[in-house]
C-alpha cells in the first residue's frame, strides 16, 4: 500500500472512530444530563417536602404556643377571680367581728378548744389581734369557763398583751411558750384556699 493510500486509510479510520467517539460522548452526556436532572428533581422534591414539613411544624408550634398562652391567660384571670372571692370573705370576716361580737367570742372559744385537742396542759397563753384584745379581755372568764367545761378540766388562760398581726382568731401556746398552735382566720383561709380552690373554680366556672 502506497503512503498516500495508507494516509487515506488512517484518515478514514480516524473519521469513523471520531463519529463513534462523538456518538458515545453524546450518549454519555445525555445520560449524565438525564441522571443529573432526575437527581435534581428528587433533591428539589425532598427540599420542597422539608420546607412544607418545617412550615407545617412551625405553624403547629406557633398554634400550640398561642393556645398555651391563651390557657395561661385564662387561668391567671380565673385565679384573680378566685382571689377576689377570698378577699371578699376576708372583708366579711372583718365585718362579722364588728357586727356580731358575741358570736365572735364564741368562735374564739371554739378555736381555743380545738387547739387543746391532744394537749394535756392545764395552763395556756393566748394572743389575739390588737383590735380584738379589749373584747377578749372583757370576756376572758366566760371563755375560760366554757373551755374548762368542754375539755373536762380546769384550764387557766393567760391573755398576753402581745398583739399579733392577724385578721382574727387566736394563737395558743403552752405557758412556757414552747409549743404554739395557730388557729386564726388567716391560717384557715390559706388552708381553705389550698384545699378548696378547685371546688371554688368548679362552682364559679363549672369546671
Amino acid at each position: 500500500m502506497s503512503l498516500e493510500a495508507l494516509k487515506n486509510e488512517i484518515l478514514k479510520s480516524a473519521n469513523s472512530r471520531k463519529e463513534e467517539i462523538l456518538k458515545e460522548a453524546r450518549e454519555k452526556a445525555e445520560k449524565i444530563i438525564e441522571d443529573a436532572k432526575e437527581k435534581a428533581e428528587k433533591i428539589v422534591a425532598r427540599k420542597r417536602e422539608s420546607v412544607i414539613k418545617n412550615l407545617s411544624e412551625k405553624k403547629k408550634a406557633a398554634l400550640a404556643v398561642t393556645r398555651l398562652e391563651g390557657k395561661k391567660k385564662v387561668m391567671m384571670k380565673k385565679g384573680e377571680i378566685v382571689k377576689l372571692v377570698f378577699d371578699e370573705v376576708r372583708k366579711k370576716l372583718s365585718t362579722f367581728k364588728k357586727e356580731e361580737p358575741k358570736r365572735y367570742v364564741d368562735v374564739i372559744t371554739s378555736y381555743i378548744i380545738e387547739s387543746l385537742e391532744g394537749w394535756s396542759v392545764d395552763e395556756i397563753n393566748i394572743r389575739v389581734s390588737k383590735e380584738d384584745y379589749d373584747l377578749i379581755k372583757k370576756n376572758l372568764k366566760k371563755i375560760s369557763d366554757k373551755v374548762s367545761d368542754r375539755v373536762g378540766r380546769k384550764i387557766v388562760i393567760n391573755l398576753l398583751d402581745e398583739p399579733v398581726d392577724i385578721l382574727g382568731g387566736v394563737v395558743v401556746s403552752d405557758k412556757e411558750d414552747k409549743v404554739f398552735y395557730t388557729n386564726t382566720f388567716d391560717s384557715r383561709l390559706i388552708r381553705l384556699y389550698e384545699e378548696e380552690r378547685d371546688e371554688v373554680l368548679n362552682i364559679l366556672f363549672g369546671e
